[in-house]
């Protein structure tokens, strides 16, 4: 994404790319320092800053010029941006009954280390109060999406970036899992719904 979007498409995020095991973008593009005059100015496209104020705040200006940015972070620290989403959000909202307002892409969040997985930092890295804040949205403003493996969660974030006017929220997991379903099955909604339902009535008692 941000090697075929250069112009278009960042990644804010509050100082934990390594940690959500992101640094695999660091293989197509650069973090953007603009005090560090090793990357200044070189087409980077992470954002790295450890103010989860700031990353919001400069998610929220760039994708209002029409652009489209992605915030990865642990689940307990985007509570601290919490009321800024939804203010983003009530705007957003107004924003559909001006006559010149245009839609926009959506804002994205990338949630990881969450109470369902206990590791090192479990207790202080867990905070589920986000999800809630997005789930409290009207349907037409907010998403939230919990993948079941690697290529719904490609598929997902491939329609969240896509999307117009939302706030879209995708919890999974920085840590290897099984994966159930194949690209093309996870493109297919229907499929992922018959496997949801299956996996329900296969695991019911008997």
């Amino acid at each position: 994404m941000a090697f075929r979007n250069k112009s278009t498409f960042r990644i804010f995020s509050p100082d934990e790319l390594y940690s959500n095991k992101l640094d695999g973008s660091l293989k197509v593009t650069n973090r953007n320092f603009q005090w560090d005059p090793a990357s200044r100015a070189r087409g980077g496209r992470v954002i790295e800053i450890l103010s989860e104020h700031s990353c919001q705040g400069m998610l929220q200006g760039y994708t209002l010029t029409g652009r489209t940015g992605l915030f990865p972070s642990y689940e307990a620290f985007l509570g601290i941006v919490q009321t800024m989403m939804v203010q983003y959000a009530k705007f957003v909202k107004l924003g559909r009954n001006v006559s010149w307002y245009r839609p926009k892409g959506s804002l994205n969040y990338l949630v990881t280390s969450t109470w369902t997985r206990q590791d090192h930092n479990g207790f202080s890295h867990q905070n589920p109060s986000f999800i809630g804040a997005v789930l409290n949205l009207k349907p037409e403003a907010a998403r939230v999406y919990l993948p079941p493996d690697a290529n719904c969660f490609l598929s997902t974030m491939a329609h969240c970036l896509r999307s117009k006017d939302y706030i879209n929220l995708m919890v999974g997991s920085k840590h290897p899992t099984p994966v159930w379903l194949s690209v093309e099955e996870a493109d297919t909604a229907s499929i992922v719904i018959s496997w949801f339902l299956y996996h329900i009535l296969t695991t019911l008692p008997t």
